[in-house]
């Protein structure tokens, strides 16, 4: 198993309320970032304590865990670092020797929303402020459509 700060970004490493800016159309602003996935996926926690994930492939805000130590307890398991961090793409792309520096995330060549694989071969490594938000625009603009709209990116 990867260590869990391999499979994060810390907040030190990005400025987070220029990056959430991007998404001030979809995401509460009240919310404190925690981390990152290292594919730019949003973890936060709100007022109450509660954990909350933004997936940025789908979208959509969820909240993930009751507390901060119930959820730091929960990333110790394989099958969550799986399901919110995608580990075992990560050790895929490492060992591939594919490997993101600060300031960088994994992307997807094509995004999963328009229709791209959760393969290590539709992910590159791109600059985490770019991926934010280019995957901003792109939810910005299919947000109306029904699932299976065919989508042509220009």
């Amino acid at each position: 198993m990867i260590p869990t700060n391999e499979l994060t970004i810390s907040t030190e490493e990005f400025d987070a309320p220029e990056l959430l800016a991007l998404w001030e159309w979809r995401i509460p602003q009240h919310l404190q970032p925690l981390f990152l996935s290292t594919f730019g996926d949003w973890f936060f926690r709100d007022a109450d304590d509660h954990v909350l994930m933004f997936d940025l492939v789908a979208g959509e805000l969820e909240q993930v865990a009751d507390s901060r130590p119930e959820f730091e307890a929960l990333l110790e398991l394989e099958e969550y670092q799986r399901e919110w961090l995608m580990s075992h793409l990560v050790e895929e792309l490492r060992k591939s020797g594919l490997i993101r520096a600060p300031g960088q995330c994994y992307a997807f060549r094509t995004p999963p929303m328009l229709g791209g694989e959760l393969s290590p071969a539709n992910i590159v490594i791109w600059d985490l402020r770019a991926y934010q938000s280019g995957t901003s625009e792109v939810h910005q603009q299919i947000g109306d459509l029904p699932p299976g709209t065919h989508v042509v990116a220009k």
